[in-house]
């Protein structure tokens, strides 16, 4: 064996080493090149595509707002329901009550509901009807004792009933003469109200205070003024110029 290390070729003397190289490789083994890192860092693929995900739905306001009562009621109502668990009897006579009073209430509106429908007035009580200018005559004529107005104030139909009856103008002129005579006045005539006829004609309620000397004070006489369709005067209730 120390023959075999005496017949090998001595090594050949190593080249001075630079400083900051790469020390050579083992004997024997050809020089390779150094590698040396990049100068920059290497240029990765770019990263998928990925679509952008579609917005979510956005609620209607309304659905919202719908919601939140929904769950405030049933919060309500669970802790209306709790609270009412130990007091179901009182809680019974309670809500009969309540269905009492309200089938009473339903009862007293129904006629106002039914009347929207029917386009009739729930309201019984007659609606103001003005006074035709006929019965404003005849009422300041009598306080006047004007004869000639009262009588002008009737329509024709109703002169001519009255003259058939035998009422002239010159008997109604006797007995305003008569009043006049007697000191009587007509002092203040207060409207009572009207009230509209099937036919078209319209009756007219009025208060009239007479003064009658020795009664002590006013009296109160009812007079009704029947009026047709054209407004003419019909009728009067006391009627002065008829015979009594």
């Amino acid at each position: 064996m120390e023959n075999q290390r005496e017949s090998q070729p001595p090594m050949p003397p190593m080249p001075p080493q630079q400083p900051g190289a790469y020390p050579p490789p083992p004997y024997g083994q050809p020089q390779v090149p150094p590698t040396y890192p990049p100068p920059y860092p290497p240029a990765y693929a770019a990263p998928p595509m990925y679509a952008a995900p579609a917005p979510a739905p956005q609620r209607n306001v309304f659905s919202r707002v719908v919601r939140l009562l929904m769950k405030r009621v049933m919060y309500a109502s669970s802790a209306v329901g709790n609270f009412l668990k130990p007091r179901w009897l009182s809680a019974l006579v309670i809500t009969m009550l309540l269905g009492v009073v309200a089938v009473q209430t339903f009862l007293l509106v129904l006629p106002a509901i039914s009347s929207v429908f029917t386009n009739q007035p729930s309201d019984n009580r007659t609606t103001f009807i003005a006074p035709p200018q006929s019965v404003l005559t005849y009422i300041e004529a009598q306080r006047n004792f004007d004869v000639n107005k009262m009588w002008e104030a009737y329509s024709g139909r109703a002169q001519a009933a009255l003259l058939d009856n035998g009422n002239t103008k010159e008997a109604l002129k006797a007995r305003l003469d008569q009043f006049k005579s007697n000191g009587i006045k007509f002092q203040r005539e207060q409207f009572i109200g009207a009230k509209e006829l099937s036919n078209g004609q319209r009756m007219f309620f009025y208060a009239v205070e007479v003064q009658v000397p020795g009664s002590g004070g006013l009296q109160t006489i009812p007079t009704i003024f029947l009026v047709d369709d054209t407004g003419q005067l019909v009728n009067v209730d006391p009627n002065l110029a008829a015979n009594q």
